[in-house]
């Protein structure tokens, strides 16, 4: 574990190690992407964060049974029930979707660094994701 002296940051993605007790590490850095991926998920709804501010940070930290950022209905505050009938037989490829990502969103905001996993790691559950989202597009 690592002490940041210069404290150069970008407060809204760090990890709250970082936050809490100025250390950081290669998992600090994995709890920063879990902030860009979920903004990225949800760039259609401008941009909303993982985390809307240090205390939001901080709190998830310190409380055990509070659950990761994720994408569901609620998050999004929409009803199912407002998608376009067009639209209704993709809900449930949408939803599979949001399972897969949230399974990431799980790992990396993980509590404890040790636990988050690596970049490679990362890499193979982005693999998986998009191998799952092409099938599911091609009909495969």
């Amino acid at each position: 574990m690592n002490f940041s002296v210069q404290g150069r940051m970008t407060p809204i993605y760090c990890a709250p190690e970082l936050l809490i007790n100025n250390s950081f590490s290669k998992k600090s850095d994995i709890w920063a992407f879990g902030c860009i991926l979920y903004e990225w998920a949800l760039c259609c709804l401008n941009r909303r964060r993982a985390f809307s501010s240090l205390t939001a940070i901080t709190s998830y930290y310190y409380t055990a049974n509070a659950p990761a950022p994720q994408i569901n209905w609620e998050t999004l505050q929409l009803s199912p029930h407002a998608i376009p009938v067009a639209y209704r037989p993709y809900r449930e490829v949408v939803e599979r979707q949001w399972d897969h990502l949230n399974r990431i969103f799980k790992s990396t905001f993980d509590r404890n660094p040790e636990e988050r996993p690596t970049a490679a790691m990362l890499i193979e559950l982005l693999t998986e994701y998009n191998q799952a989202h092409h099938a599911t597009a091609t009909g495969h």
